[in-house]
């Protein structure tokens, strides 16, 4: 995961890269719930109070979504392989 991890810091644009110095955190599971989902957890990269950027790695894609207010994260938006695509929609702002 941490090589991986590097490989995307590397391929961030001046667009998304701002984003990543502001908000990267330390790898970190997040307890996770979705139905049809059967995983229990997903690595997040980037925090933003109650947003998250987070990895699958069993499907190899970048995520963003809220944690409810439990710290379990229950709706979250699939961007791609890349973490500059997720990043792009990062932080979002709450309507």
């Amino acid at each position: 995961m941490i090589v991986l991890l590097n490989e995307e810091i590397a391929r961030l644009d001046n667009l998304t890269r701002p984003a990543w110095k502001q908000y990267r955190k330390p790898l970190a599971a997040v307890p996770c719930e979705k139905e049809g989902f059967d995983r229990k957890e997903l690595f997040a990269v980037a925090r933003a109070e109650n947003e998250v950027v987070v990895y699958d790695d069993a499907t190899s894609r970048f995520a963003s979504g809220f944690l409810d207010e439990d710290g379990v994260l229950r709706k979250w938006s699939t961007y791609g392989e890349e973490m500059r695509s997720a990043l792009k929609h990062f932080p979002h702002k709450r309507s």
